[in-house]
């Protein structure tokens, strides 16, 4: 059986130590966290971040952080510190054998992943969301619950696809993009910029 510390005792963290528990890989599970104490879901915080350097080798991380560039950041100081990064997936979940899933990712109840697909690296795949075959999904992205993307799709680095939200097939959805809950993607979407709607438009600067 292996080990594992959870670098984030949050809402996010709580259901992260849920699916970790659910899978049954693990025979000791803890919480590090900078501003939380106690424990979370009768797991304990055994202490601040920096502790897990006590743990290096011998249990395996996972940064349960829900903010995508904070999650990045801690990820890339992990993996140039030679961490091992745990990827954690709920068993009531259907993902072909030829998809790809990155390290660090976290794949939710009720998640469908089809054919050839590609999952990056410190993915959030929320409740029941659906990503079909051929789509390609950047590092440190976030699909919210019950997102549903079409065929052949590319999702960029760092985005955040709100609730609900729908993109149809063959798309390219750039880096650091926002998309509203209930939003309908039909057009390609440029780099660090919001999109709200139905079809989405963006907005701000």
């Amino acid at each position: 059986m292996k080990k594992l510390i959870i670098i984030g005792a949050g809402g996010h963290g709580k259901v992260v130590s849920s699916i970790a528990m659910q899978t049954k890989r693990f025979d000791e599970i803890y919480f590090v966290d900078d501003h939380a104490t106690g424990s979370v879901n009768d797991i304990d915080i055994i202490g601040k971040i920096d502790c897990i350097r006590n743990f290096k080798g011998s249990y395996e991380f996972f940064v349960a952080i829900g903010n995508n560039k904070i999650r990045k950041k801690i990820t890339d100081e992990l993996l140039k510190s030679n961490y091992l990064l745990a990827t954690l997936l709920h068993q009531n979940t259907v993902i072909s054998d030829s998809v790809e899933i990155g390290k660090g990712t976290v794949i939710m109840p009720g998640v469908i992943v089809n054919n050839d697909a590609q999952i990056g690296s410190g993915c959030i795949i929320n409740t029941n969301t659906v990503v079909e075959h051929d789509c390609i999904i950047g590092d440190f992205v976030h699909l919210s619950p019950s997102v549903t993307i079409a065929g052949s799709t590319k999702i960029g680095n760092l985005s955040w696809i709100g609730t609900n939200a729908t993109l149809i097939n063959n798309l390219k959805v750039g880096e650091n993009v926002i998309v509203g809950a209930s939003g309908l993607v039909i057009d390609n979407l440029e780099s660090n910029a919001t999109y709200v709607g139905i079809p989405v438009k963006k907005i701000g600067v």
